[in-house]
């Protein structure tokens, strides 16, 4: 912000909420063609003086040092002493400006249920704190980015919402698990490299209408099981031996809402 009040002539892009309405374009392509816009009504044409230069992709880089790659695999191996496959995760998604994108504590606390015998299990984030056999898991949330970052070179797979947290880990090439529902989809602001969970019914994507949801029924078909399987496929991909079927039966086939939406709206939206 100093910046830009020093520079009279530094443009940044103006993208709002209503951008993601548009299940066309991705953010990063948004944000890019707003730029030039911004910066050609600014007087500034693009190198090619017609129109936006190409976009060489929308995936985000971030490069750490071998150091921090070493901290990061450190950080995560003083919690897997039986040298288990590692299964980070974030136990919440924003509730502002909307609640439409979360999940729920109880499908996330699920999934670590499943998990829990077969895996070392580290929660990087998230307002509620998950369980493991009793016990907290350990907490890595809070860190320095680029400290959070290595966490994800160093692990088997990472179960998110989408967010930030998903952006940072596939800047690293992390094994992402990401829960969109259908607030938002991967076309919008997702990686074809993770496994993107997703759902698009008549009302998706909502997120740009700034009003919360009262069913959010493009959760239901995301079931703690399916988040499961898709742990399952990230851990083979990463050369780990497959999840018993006891891990997949041990998590519930049915998504379990959290409390502010209204069930009965719900059933009627189902019906």
């Amino acid at each position: 912000g100093w910046h830009l009040l020093r520079m009279p002539r530094t443009v940044r892009a103006t993208y709002h909420g209503a951008d993601m309405l548009d299940p066309e374009y991705h953010v990063v392509e948004i944000q890019w063609r707003r730029l030039w816009e911004d910066l050609a009504a600014a007087g500034i044409r693009s190198p090619a003086g017609q129109g936006p230069p190409p976009l060489c992709g929308v995936q985000p880089e971030l490069i750490l040092t071998g150091v921090e790659r070493e901290r990061g695999r450190s950080e995560v191996a003083e919690h897997n002493r039986d040298n288990k496959p590692i299964v980070l995760l974030s136990s919440t998604g924003k509730t502002k400006p909307v609640h439409n994108r979360e999940w729920g504590v109880e499908n996330f606390q699920a999934v670590c249920n499943a998990l829990a015998p077969y895996c070392a299990l580290i929660q990087v984030g998230g307002e509620h704190v998950l369980h493991a056999n009793g016990r907290p898991l350990p907490q890595k949330g809070g860190l320095p980015i680029r400290q959070t970052a290595a966490l994800f070179t160093a692990c088997d797979a990472f179960v998110t919402q989408e967010g930030g947290l998903m952006h940072l880990a596939t800047a690293v090439d992390g094994p992402v698990v990401a829960i969109y529902g259908g607030s938002l989809l991967p076309s919008q602001t997702g990686y074809e490299r993770n496994i993107n969970l997703w759902a698009r019914p008549e009302c998706s994507p909502c997120f740009g209408s700034g009003v919360n949801c009262p069913h959010l029924k493009c959760m239901v078909a995301i079931t703690p099981r399916r988040v499961v399987e898709a742990v399952a496929t990230m851990l083979r991909r990463h050369g780990e031996a497959d999840l018993p079927v006891d891990a997949l039966a041990a998590a519930p086939d049915e998504w379990t809402p959290p409390s502010f939406v209204d069930r009965k709206v719900l059933q009627a939206e189902l019906a």
